[in-house]
Order: C-alpha cells, then sequence, then structure tokens
C-alpha cells in the first residue's frame, strides 16, 4: 500500500497546529512523491537498527520517486524541511535502485534531504 498521503496529513497537520512531532512507529513504508517537513515539525522515528540485520525493526521509509530525474541537484529533494524543522530515526531506502549491471544500472536521484530555512536539522 502507499502511505504517502497518511504521511502528508500528519504533517500538514501538524504544520496548521503551529508544530510538533509526528511520530512514525517501526514498520516500513511506501512513498511515492516528494514530502514537506513544515516550520517548527520534526518527523520522528523510533531511531531503527544499529545493523542491516536488524532493518526489520527500524522504520524504514522506501522511496519510490525521483529515479533518473535529468537534473537531480536542481530537482526538489525527497524531503525538504522548514525553518526549524527536522527529521530523525529513519533509515530510507530506494527498492529500485540498481545493482551497478547492464540490466539493473545504478539509477540517478535527487537529493535526500534540503532545508528550505534556518534551524533545520
Amino acid at each position: 500500500a502507499d502511505d504517502t498521503r497518511a504521511f502528508e496529513l500528519a504533517l500538514e497537520a501538524a504544520g496548521t497546529g503551529g508544530g510538533g512531532v509526528v511520530f512514525v512507529p517501526q514498520g516500513a513504508y511506501k512513498v511515492t512523491s516528494n514530502l514537506i517537513v513544515p516550520d517548527g515539525v520534526e518527523l520522528l522515528g523510533p531511531y531503527g537498527a544499529r545493523s542491516m540485520s536488524g532493518l526489520k525493526e527500524a522504520c524504514v521509509i522506501l522511496i519510490y520517486t525521483g529515479r533518473n530525474v535529468l537534473n537531480p541537484d536542481s530537482h526538489p529533494a525527497f524531503l525538504s524541511l522548514g525553518v526549524n524543522s527536522g527529521v530523525r530515526g529513519f533509515v530510507f531506502a530506494y527498492p529500485e535502485q540498481g545493482h551497478g549491471t547492464s540490466y539493473h544500472p545504478v539509477a540517478v536521484y535527487p537529493p535526500l534531504i534540503k532545508n528550505r530555512g534556518d534551524g533545520a536539522w
């Protein structure tokens, strides 16, 4: 299932409410478009695993957007952080990323995170 809209609604609600924390529990979440973390909002995961073998206990965001964009540096980042906003406690994965073979070449993606204002972390 696509979890994008749930993320958008939670982030918008926190931003409209003047800021706060959007906590995302352990699990794997499919996101198919870029997200904006509004001013004063923190997107917080449970910190997750310390190794690849423990990813099942982490909060993994599976990114299904931005693959092979023509100008990745000028393309919006997957996460855009507002003033005094932040993100922490996640593992980010690109399931469609290739392995560098002729059948599965490495794909180009835009930046994962960019800040849009001061105080972002």
